[in-house]
């Protein structure tokens, strides 16, 4: 208002007032943007472009103008335009850099960030990795902590990226980010986009992993259950051998060779059993009516399971418990949504620190004499229903096992 003011009142201040024009609408726009009343940020930066360029040129083409008469030159209408010709050919890069700061405030995104980014990301081949990863590379880039993953929570005060996997594909939203100026938050939305193709790459990377363990532990058992066939068939003829053959033997020898062969029959038996192919058939179940040999305490949920192959598993666990010295075994069951929770507890000696982490292994047993394979197979099974065994803990119980099952509609 006052600039055009100045000359409408023929105030002796010419030319400056006029000279000053162009920052007014640098000025408007920039307030309008920062502020968000304007959401076609591209139009106004190049409103601001070609309003500093005609500033430019306008500003050249009045000094020139003014000169002329002094140096007394003619054609003042030719060298002024000229001037203002010069200017818009000269200033238009720098006009359209500025404009993009102004609308833009803070980091601009080129082709070489993008370049880098990507590279830096490339070298992750785990979801933990590219968080890590990502939120190093961001945090550098707008010079602040940012956080990055899929976890539910975040540092109060931090802007997040969060990472969301939907309808079978990732997006990736920012939260936080309401106070950064626009430049900034359009600069995490470019990361973002990169963010989204390598979580896509990294899951493929782990699916085929997953695909080839899955490969390997079926060629593992395929080929077990090959060598356990064959062991099985080539053990029994010398066991029933060796049995006839102590039959006139002393009752002490007769009675410690029988145990022997008990002992490797079982451990045949079991090796069979662990090797073969699972196939089972679930149906709505009630746990507490399966016969347990154990209390079971049950809140009426039920699983779907294979009333055999789960009575098995749960023999299994309440005889090795009382194998290894445990008095009391009780089994408790708590649904929970879609899945129910089978706990098998017992108050026995415990699991062995050293043998937690691979209690599920095969020939890893708690007890002397365990053929090491009880557990091995309740994984088994659990893996055929589509359900898990873990370790866990139980207040007031030394041992814990945690069944998990599909919950029965």
């Amino acid at each position: 208002m006052t600039g055009y003011a100045i000359p409408a009142l023929d105030l002796p201040f010419y030319p400056w007032p006029l000279l000053g024009l162009p920052l007014y609408p640098v000025i408007l726009v920039y307030g309008v943007l920062r502020y968000q009343v304007l959401v076609a940020n591209a139009w106004a930066r190049r409103a601001l472009a070609w309003t500093l360029l005609v500033g430019a040129a306008g500003l050249l083409a009045t000094v020139v103008g003014a000169a002329v008469p002094l140096l007394r030159l003619p054609g003042t209408e030719w060298l002024s335009g000229m001037a203002a010709a010069v200017a818009v050919l000269v200033l238009g890069g720098p006009a359209r850099r500025l404009a993009e700061r102004v609308v833009y405030p803070g980091r601009t995104v080129s082709a070489e960030d993008l370049k880098r980014w990507r590279q830096n990301l490339l070298a992750t081949d785990t979801r933990q990795a590219l968080w890590m990863r990502a939120a190093d590379l961001i945090s550098q880039s707008v010079n602040m902590p940012v956080v990055v993953g899929d976890a539910a929570d975040s540092p109060a005060g931090l802007p997040v990226l969060r990472c969301l996997h939907r309808d079978g594909g990732w997006t990736c939203c920012l939260e936080g980010w309401d106070a950064a100026p626009p430049g900034i938050r359009r600069l995490a939305g470019f990361f973002a986009d990169v963010l989204v193709e390598q979580a896509a790459r990294v899951d493929g990377i782990e699916a085929s992993r997953a695909a080839e363990r899955e490969r390997q532990h079926r060629d593992r058992l395929a080929e077990l259950g090959a060598l356990a066939a064959t062991v099985a068939h080539d053990v029994r003829n010398p066991l029933n051998t060796i049995s006839m053959a102590v039959a006139l033997a002393d009752a002490d020898i007769r009675r410690e060779v029988g145990d022997q062969v008990r002992r490797v029959s079982r451990l045949a038996d079991d090796l069979l059993d662990y090797a073969r192919p699972w196939k089972v058939e679930p149906v709505p179940l009630d746990v507490a009516a399966v016969g347990a040999a154990a209390p079971v305490r049950s809140d009426g949920s039920r699983v779907l399971a294979d009333p055999r192959q789960f009575r098995r598993v749960l023999d299994n666990l309440v005889e090795n418990a009382r194998l290894a010295g445990a008095l009391t075994v009780e089994i408790e069951v708590e649904g929970g949504g879609s899945v129910v929770c089978v706990h098998v507890l017992d108050d026995g000696p415990g699991i062995p620190v050293e043998i937690r982490g691979r209690v599920f292994q095969p020939f890893v047993s708690r007890r002397v004499g365990g053929t090491g394979l009880g557990l091995a197979i309740v994984a088994r099974i659990m893996e055929a229903h589509r359900g898990a065994v873990t370790l866990g803990e139980r207040p007031g119980w030394t041992t814990c096992f945690t069944l998990t099952l599909p919950a029965a509609a």
